[in-house]
């Protein structure tokens, strides 16, 4: 398929001199914008969301208290020096 797209006069000219092969560039950019949206629409995507919705909902309620910054930093040291 052809398809026609303006780009910027400067940027063509950088791209031709860096050698960048067009064609495939903007065929990788296209697989991964889908390929992103494929996630958004995925029951992983809702899987995902889900947990998160719960993590928060427990956060906000108290239910679950989270470890203050410097305590967090203590622990990963005492693990890092006892590996």
């Amino acid at each position: 398929m052809q398809l026609s797209i303006e780009i910027d006069e400067q940027l063509y000219n950088e791209a031709i001199r860096s050698g960048v092969d067009m064609q495939s560039e903007f065929n990788e950019y296209l697989r991964s914008e889908l390929e992103g949206n494929t996630y958004l629409n995925s029951a992983q995507f809702q899987e995902d969301r889900a947990d998160l919705q719960k993590i928060h909902k427990e956060i906000k309620s108290g239910e679950v208290k989270l470890m203050p910054f410097d305590e967090d930093l203590e622990t990963l040291d005492d693990f890092i020096d006892n590996v």
